[in-house]
């Protein structure tokens, strides 16, 4: 896999796009970095490291998680694994990618997004909540429900 280039960058981002199910793949022509974009908007970056032989792929979260302190740690991936037997280096280092990303870094994005929601979400003090009404027995099915044995005694009593 060529990470020299940006097209070799991009190749493998809509590699494992693909692969994990995304919408699409953004290039940042300054960074040289590649955004993996799913629908719901969460967001990957990929970067070259330096020498490289190796990825490093970022959670992108939104600029309220660094208000709340919310953050996950970039993780590094090799760029050069060792292809099972019937598949190129590209594919084999798409598919490590992936396994690495949905192994150690979505689970890690997922609880970031899901602290930040639980944050940021109105809360409510316990007196401004009202109180739902107690279901009237005479509009509400089996509230007055009797046994069978009630029944016959009450008919036939």
């Amino acid at each position: 896999m060529e990470l020299s280039t940006p097209a070799g960058l991009e190749s493998l981002a809509r590699a494992v796009a693909e692969q994990l199910g995304a919408d699409r793949t953004e290039k940042d022509g300054e960074t040289g970095r590649v955004r993996i974009v799913y629908a719901d908007g969460r967001a990957l970056e990929l970067a070259p490291n330096r020498p490289r032989t190796q990825i490093t792929v970022t959670a992108v979260l939104p600029e309220q998680a660094t208000a709340h302190g919310i953050e996950v740690k970039a993780i590094t991936v090799t760029a050069l694994p060792r292809p099972r037997p019937s598949e190129t280096q590209a594919k084999a280092t798409a598919r490590h990618a992936t396994d690495h990303i949905r192994q150690r870094l979505l689970p890690a994005h997922t609880a970031a997004l899901a602290e930040l929601c639980e944050r940021t979400a109105p809360r409510w003090p316990p007196s401004s909540v009202p109180n739902p009404p107690l279901p009237d027995s005479s509009t509400t099915p089996g509230a007055g429900w009797r046994s069978p044995s009630s029944r016959y005694a009450a008919r036939w009593g």
